[in-house]
């Protein structure tokens, strides 16, 4: 399948939440029960800025393993509720595409396959967090954004 991609120039971000260690394998069953616990903390998180929930993907590894957030934004980390952490998104430009929870595993395998060895002008950054932006409404059919990094 393929996917419109655009590329965008974003600020850096604080997120604040819930992370897990995780495969690919294990996200479908553990992804959402990290956003059902977040969702029944949020209020707990102090200085949220924005109408979206993130959900981030760092320190992956050959092996398959990675770092899975589900996240709010936010402008200050000095009250991060027990539990949870901090993460910052770099600054800096990003393949977007939208896609639906049915669709992420292809849309991720779009970007970082045939789109990213297709791509003349830019190079994915395998070191920095990928992550997906959700509207704080967002049902389980809608569509929402993914973010791949390009160095």
């Amino acid at each position: 399948m393929k996917y419109e991609v655009s590329i965008v120039e974003l600020p850096a971000k604080q997120l604040v939440g819930i992370c897990e260690r995780m495969n690919m394998a294990d996200a479908k069953e553990k992804c959402p029960a990290m956003w059902e616990a977040l969702w029944l903390r949020r209020e707990e998180v102090a200085d949220v800025i924005e109408s979206y929930a993130y959900g981030a993907s760092a320190n992956m590894e050959e092996s398959g393993a990675f770092d899975y957030w589900a996240t709010l934004p936010v402008s200050a980390t000095a009250n991060i509720p027990s539990g949870m952490k901090c993460l910052t998104l770099r600054a800096g430009k990003y393949a977007k595409c939208s896609t639906d929870l049915a669709s992420i595993e292809m849309a991720y395998q779009f970007l970082y396959g045939e789109w990213r060895e297709s791509e003349k002008e830019h190079s994915v950054d395998f070191t920095a967090a990928c992550f997906e932006r959700y509207a704080n409404d967002w049902q389980e059919n809608d569509t929402f954004e993914l973010y791949v990094p390009l160095s």
